[in-house]
């Protein structure tokens, strides 16, 4: 796809497109199913995706309105836009602006690149596969191989259900973390210096091109270092996890509690925050970020993690 299409797709998602790239737009639809393929791609991508920063609202109806009284001219426009209808109000709603929390973009080799920037970020790779992505993480996979992820850097928590057990195959560095029907974390943010995995639950093998590696379980927790070519297999304390539960708990509770079991530094940017009350409960298999992204979006934060590995919840 060319860099115009992008450049078309972003103002059609912004309701900034006129009529006549409205109808460059449908021509270019027209031309194949792959273009169809490629439209639904990215509007399945914007409507996934999780932690943009509050924007200016675009002019939806304006933008819906000048879509429909053009479509509506053609008897072929109508039956395209009978087939597109559910996705057009909510694609329309979405802008694409420099300084966002996060960036979805194509590279010239037609993969698709995900980053978080300042905030934790959910994301659907496909039916089955779900992504959690803390700040600073890069994410890149093709969009017609969805179970071949490159995580480039920073850290990603992967939760595959059965439909899509042993399909998924994670790249980090030099190391490869495939699937055994899981939810795993992988944290790279130095690939050439170390590259860790964690699972929660489930199986996953994690190992090079000239490494056989390890197998990793539910609690245990690897790390491979490329410069000695060296797995280190780590055992956790299973009787040390244990179910989650609040019930209007204060959010400074919240944090001692989640501290302590996950063996996490999480602060509070003010104090102000600390009043919050939350009614939650968790799995014990349930991974600190998706916790917190949970615990974030129910009380409108926002969850970062800083390089230092400390989490911060802020309004």
């Amino acid at each position: 796809m060319s860099e115009d299409i992008d450049i078309l797709l972003s103002r059609y998602f912004s309701g900034e497109a006129s009529e006549t790239e409205l109808r460059q737009l449908d021509k270019w639809l027209a031309e194949s199913k792959e273009n169809v393929a490629y439209f639904e791609e990215m509007t399945m991508i914007f409507q996934h995706s999780a932690g943009i920063e509050p924007m200016p609202e675009p002019n939806e109806e304006k933008a819906f309105s000048a879509f429909k009284s053009y479509i509506e001219k053609d008897e072929k426009k109508q039956t395209f836009v009978k087939r597109f209808m559910p996705y057009f109000s909510t694609a329309a709603s979405i802008v694409l602006l420099i300084g966002i929390a996060f960036f979805i973009f194509k590279s010239p080799d037609n993969t698709i690149n995900i980053i978080a920037e300042n905030n934790v970020m959910q994301q659907t790779l496909s039916n089955g596969v779900d992504v959690t992505l803390t700040a600073g993480t890069t994410l890149q996979y093709h969009p017609n191989d969805k179970n071949n992820v490159i995580l480039k850097k920073g850290e990603a928590t992967f939760s595959v259900q059965p439909v899509q057990s042993g399909n998924l195959l994670v790249q980090a560095g030099e190391a490869f973390i495939k699937d055994i029907g899981t939810v795993f974390t992988v944290i790279a943010h130095n690939p050439d210096e170390s590259i860790t995995v964690e699972v929660t639950e489930g199986e996953v093998h994690f190992f090079t091109k000239n490494n056989s590696g390890i197998h990793l379980k539910a609690f245990e927790k690897g790390t491979y270092y490329p410069k000695e070519n060296y797995f280190a297999h780590i055992t956790a304390n299973i009787e040390n996890i244990k179910a989650i539960e609040f019930n209007a708990t204060p959010l400074s509770e919240v944090i001692g509690i989640l501290s302590s079991q996950y063996n996490a530094d999480i602060m509070i940017s003010d104090e102000t925050l600390n009043h919050l009350r939350i009614s939650v409960s968790f799995d014990p298999n349930e991974s600190i970020d998706n916790i917190l992204a949970i615990i974030s979006e129910t009380l409108s934060l926002h969850a970062t993690k800083n390089t230092n590995g400390t989490y911060v919840l802020a309004e």
